[in-house]
């Protein structure tokens, strides 16, 4: 058994999380505030896109990929405090 066969269970077919997360992609491409956030910020938010299909595609019950949501989430609001307190630095 392959990889992806062997993932099946925990992540559904990869042809439907590859929708899903295609569909996720889009709506993140559309927005004003993606384009213009920082790389690892635009990373984590794919990131957490392709986890949120996964889950959505297979099963919510993967720990795994929620903490990998979560450690996502941090480094997103490390990001978020650096820019507003260097916004305020600046003013």
């Amino acid at each position: 058994m392959n990889i992806v066969d062997s993932r099946k269970p925990i992540y559904g077919s990869i042809e439907g999380t590859a929708v899903i997360w295609q569909e996720l992609l889009a709506l993140l491409y559309s927005k004003e505030g993606f384009a213009d956030a920082p790389p690892v910020v635009r990373y984590c938010l794919t990131t957490i896109a392709m986890k949120l299909a996964r889950s959505a595609n297979g099963t919510w019950k993967h720990g795994d990929g929620w903490r990998d949501i979560a450690e996502c989430a941090r480094v997103i609001a490390e990001k978020a405090e650096e820019q507003e307190k260097e916004e305020q630095d600046n003013a």
